[in-house]
């Protein structure tokens, strides 16, 4: 015998009601999931800055996530590292400051290399533009490397920045990362590249800048502000804060952005250049967008004006430079037509190495003003 159950529309509805709702549930959940997972893969595919000169394919995958992260979800939270560095490791039988490597401590080397030749600087009426098979662009004697999958306007890059640096110029120095460190001598070192310690975190490189700009008339402030620490979530959240402050009260020119590359050391990275005989570590550009979709239109003013400093440079100090980066983020470079990061080096170089780049930096600086 065949039974037949008998249901209500009323039944019949809710089961049908029950199930779409489950299935709306799953399919949301695997939104949710997979483009999550998109974001992710694309912002590790086109953020990441590895230098191909020196065939480095691998970074430190944690910070550069965060970085990503972060600058496009201002709200994201990470756990924090366990150990993260809040002191100067240093050999029990060393004194607290007196014994560390006196070139470090005292911020002083050999290396005070002023323009031999101090001829006016004559601004080309354009660039020599040229867009190489890799993706990348030449402009002048400099090379961007573009992260943005946006193809550039070549015509625009050929004309030269309307930013003019000036003895009247006003220059804010800051640090992001500010307990990013170097690797040190063997009686002293950094827990992972990274203190709170002024004398050998980013602190001691930007103030060689900021010492070399004000002793050359420029008007130049140096913030001290430590935005990675305790947290280093938030570090660009909290240096947009420091930033922003300053700019309510003071014009400045050119807001510059002072880190060291988070390549790590273990891969032996140190780029580095010799200069009349000292070694120095090589700077790069990081140049942000509006790529990620954030709101930063004339980040083309910020990327003229590192291509005019770069090809200055390379005039003064062939190889002080790495290929420019021009990246998805924004990194609060919208914040002013005259910013950008400026990334010293790497973890394998020395602080004394990070140190005197600045002071060719300042020189290249310098030799805009006639």
């Amino acid at each position: 015998m065949i039974r037949i159950k008998v249901i209500s529309v009323r039944q019949a509805f809710n089961s049908i009601m029950s199930s779409m709702i489950v299935a709306t549930i799953i399919v949301f959940v695997a939104f949710i999931f997979f483009s999550s997972f998109y974001i992710l893969k694309e912002a590790l595919k086109n953020n990441v800055l590895f230098e191909n000169e020196f065939s480095i394919e691998t970074l430190s995958r944690s910070k550069m996530i965060k970085e990503i992260y972060l600058d496009e979800f201002p709200n994201a939270t990470f756990k924090e590292e366990a150990n993260f560095p809040i002191e100067v490791k240093r050999d029990e039988n060393q004194s607290s400051t007196n014994n560390v490597d006196i070139n470090v401590v005292n911020n002083e080397s050999n290396l005070d290399v002023e323009i031999t030749e101090k001829r006016k600087y004559e601004l080309p009426s354009k660039y020599d533009v040229e867009l190489y098979d890799s993706g990348k662009v030449r402009v002048g004697n400099m090379v961007i490397t573009n992260y943005t999958k946006r193809q550039l306007d070549l015509a625009e890059l050929s004309k030269p920045s309307d930013i003019m640096i000036t003895k009247n110029s006003n220059f804010l120095l800051f640090h992001t990362h500010t307990s990013e460190s170097y690797t040190f001598s063997d009686n002293t070192s950094v827990t992972n590249y990274r203190t709170i310690d002024s004398r050998y975190n980013m602190i001691s490189v930007g103030k060689i800048l900021y010492d070399k700009l004000k002793a050359k008339g420029y008007n130049c402030v140096h913030d001290e502000e430590l935005h990675d620490y305790p947290s280093y979530n938030g570090a660009y959240r909290s240096s947009l804060a420091t930033v922003e402050k300053y700019l309510s009260n003071q014009k400045f020119d050119f807001v510059i952005d002072i880190h060291r590359d988070a390549l790590s050391s273990n891969l032996g990275f140190r780029p580095t250049v010799n200069i009349d005989g000292n070694t120095a570590a090589k700077l790069m550009f990081v140049v942000g967008t509006n790529a990620s979709g954030l709101s930063h239109d004339e980040w083309m003013k910020n990327l003229k004006l590192a291509i005019m400093i770069q090809n200055r440079a390379n005039e003064m100090y062939p190889g002080l430079f790495r290929d420019l980066n021009l990246s998805k983020s924004r990194y609060n470079q919208h914040v002013s037509n005259g910013a950008f990061i400026i990334e010293v080096g790497a973890t394998g170089n020395t602080l004394e190495e990070a140190q005197n780049s600045m002071k060719c930096l300042a020189n290249v600086i310098d030799s805009f003003v006639q």
